[in-house]
């Protein structure tokens, strides 16, 4: 089991998101993350994570399509979209989601769309 965060980067700036990927990436070998970028990011982000620059074609939606493209995940792949301007309170929905999806539920989401 692998877990890809894909990220959509306008801002960079959001410390406590940058630093909670960061952890979960640096402790745990199953968790990649992805900054699907449209205009260059921070040297922070350019350090620690991958990240590819695209052209910004169909915002968020367009982002997350160009990084699904260009990364080759496995069907064991359980794949967190998240905008980079987000801040997480508690970094056990993780594991509530996947527990949910391993129970027949096709996606998870936290918003109206």
């Amino acid at each position: 089991m692998k877990i890809q965060f894909i990220v959509v980067g306008w801002y960079y700036t959001f410390k406590e998101l940058n630093e909670g990927l960061l952890e979960l990436k640096n402790n745990n070998d199953s968790v990649d993350v992805f900054w699907t970028c449209h205009n260059e990011p921070l040297d922070h982000i350019k350090e620690n994570f991958d990240y590819k620059v695209f052209d910004n074609i169909g915002d968020e939606y367009g982002a997350y399509q160009q990084a699904l493209d260009h990364l080759s995940l496995d069907d064991d792949t359980y794949v967190f979209f998240i905008h980079d301007d987000m801040i997480m309170k508690d970094w056990s929905f993780i594991e509530k989601c996947i527990n949910l999806l391993n129970s027949g539920y096709k996606s998870i989401g936290n918003c109206r769309e």
